[in-house]
């Protein structure tokens, strides 16, 4: 996916933040400032932000902060900021700067929360495909995460057919089940992106 980075726009947003362009990089610090739960947080992490063509930023803490007993940070300071499906899904539809708030603003939010309570204040995806499916429960908005699961394959891996048996377990028919959710999903712009995460969780060429 490509970045394009406005620097005004970045300074008005995050003032300590920097784009290096030959590096294809922002570094700085990024002031976190908010309500969360009626709980007040104040704290500045440095960071590095890594832009790739066609890949996912990567975020990196550098103030040694983030304990490294915190389950959503990597041996070597990476952030596990969420799926990459969701953030691919999230950069569709938004710029850099919006992710920046929605993502990593967001983890160090909840980091501050967990390490006062013990608590997630936003919740928390699995690592690895659980976690996808998770995610993948939550975009469908279904109660039962096998169901969800299932009902992701057959959009992935089938052509709709209404009269043949819902891919939910249920013994209906896929129209008078979930159709019309398979339909809205097949329909929507989401599905390449959707299909392009299941190739690689799959392993399909």
């Amino acid at each position: 996916m490509e970045m394009s980075i406005d620097t005004k726009i970045l300074e008005e947003h995050f003032p300590q933040l920097k784009y290096f362009e030959e590096e294809q990089c922002i570094i700085g610090k990024i002031h976190i400032e908010c309500l969360c739960n009626d709980e007040y947080i104040n704290e500045e992490f440095e960071i590095k932000i890594k832009l790739f063509q066609n890949l996912l930023p990567r975020v990196w803490e550098l103030s040694d902060k983030v304990k490294n007993s915190y389950p959503h940070i990597y041996n070597d300071r990476k952030l596990c900021l969420a799926t990459d499906l969701e953030q691919e899904l999230y950069l569709k539809e938004h710029n850099l700067i919006e992710w920046i708030e929605e993502f990593v603003e967001k983890f160090f939010i909840s980091y501050v929360y967990y390490a006062r309570y013990g608590v997630f204040p936003f919740g928390e995806y699995s690592h690895g495909d659980k976690g996808i499916y998770e995610f993948i429960q939550r975009y469908l908005k279904i109660d039962n995460i096998i169901v969800a699961k299932n009902i992701y394959d057959y959009i992935c891996t089938k052509q709709y057919r209404g009269h043949l048996e819902c891919p939910c377990g249920s013994k209906k028919k896929i129209r008078n089940c979930h159709g019309d959710l398979i339909l809205k999903v097949i329909n929507s712009k989401d599905l390449d992106i959707l299909k392009e995460n299941y190739r690689r969780m799959n392993h399909v060429g």
